[in-house]
């Protein structure tokens, strides 16, 4: 139940970040890495929380966190001062694709 609570409590503050308006006259700084580090740690959270121990269970959890970015980016095209960004997109990928990849890399080292 604890980590049911979590696991939304997560993704509510990621939403909720994501989707309050910009003033106008506020610039936004280039947020790559902050896209990059949110979407790893939330595959982590996920990975740990859910208990998944295999790598299909990871891709599946993966396309499902891919998902939600891809909805949060075409909701804040409709948000004032935010807009739609392919850069985002790809920089969310690389932290979920990190992770895979460090988990991979991981688990085979174990198995030897």
């Amino acid at each position: 139940m604890v980590s049911k609570i979590i696991i939304l409590l997560w993704f509510s503050i990621i939403t909720l970040a994501s989707l309050i308006p910009v003033p106008k006259g506020v610039s936004m700084v280039s947020d790559k890495i902050v896209h990059f580090a949110i979407y790893y740690t939330t595959t982590l959270l996920c990975f740990l929380i859910l208990r998944v121990r295999s790598l299909n269970g990871l891709i599946k959890i993966s396309v499902y966190i891919f998902i939600y970015g891809l909805i949060i980016e075409f909701l804040q095209h409709l948000i004032p001062g935010r807009n739609f960004s392919v850069e985002d997109i790809f920089a969310n990928t690389a932290g979920i694709y990190l992770f895979i990849l460090s988990y991979s890399l991981l688990s085979k080292d174990e198995k030897e």
